[in-house]
């Protein structure tokens, strides 16, 4: 289970490692939120980086996050059956910053894709089913980044569209910003 949430953070922060000197502005840090759908927290990573689209100041997050589920929790069985469940979302949105960049906040929105994997074990007795399943679907995000120094607090909320696997989250988390200005 950890092993996912390691691999996305590794993943984000190779990414930001080979972005071209040219656009070397990037962020990167941790997020925490809550899924609505799933009934769960989680906590991830992600990683933002500046894209080279004309003067359009278009921006590239990719993220990973691991849902701590309850017993059954996504699944909706009962407490009948011992159940072990992992749910993780990896998501490659693009945003746009809306021109109210100042000293408090910039706005931002975006669409992207969303991978979701959940798998679950269930056991009861002598009988034992292990089953998982992987869902894209499409990201509609919206939020904020405070400030403007190199430490960066942001929120933001994220529905997954299409699809098995339906999430609504709130989430919040700090960048680390690099480059640039």
């Amino acid at each position: 289970m950890k092993k996912q949430l390691l691999l996305g953070a590794v993943l984000v922060f190779a990414l930001s490692l080979a972005v071209p000197s040219a656009y070397a502005q990037f962020s990167v840090g941790p997020r925490l939120g809550y899924d609505i759908e799933a009934e769960a927290a989680f906590l991830g990573a992600e990683g933002r980086f500046g894209l080279p689209v004309g003067s359009l100041p278009l921006q590239l997050q990719v993220g990973a996050d691991y849902f701590f589920l309850s017993d059954g929790g996504y699944f909706g069985v009962t407490d009948e059956v011992d159940v072990s469940s992992r749910l993780i979302s990896l998501d490659v949105n693009v945003l746009y910053p809306f021109g109210v960049d100042n000293q408090s906040f910039t706005p931002y929105a975006g669409v992207g894709l969303a991978v979701v994997n959940s798998s679950y074990e269930v056991s009861a007795g002598p009988l034992s089913v292990d089953e998982g399943n992987t869902d894209l679907g499409i990201n509609l995000v919206g939020g904020a980044v405070f400030g403007t120094g190199a430490l960066r607090p942001f929120a933001q909320a994220r529905l997954k569209l299409g699809g098995d696997a339906n999430l609504t989250s709130i989430m919040g988390g700090i960048l680390f910003r690099f480059g640039g200005q």
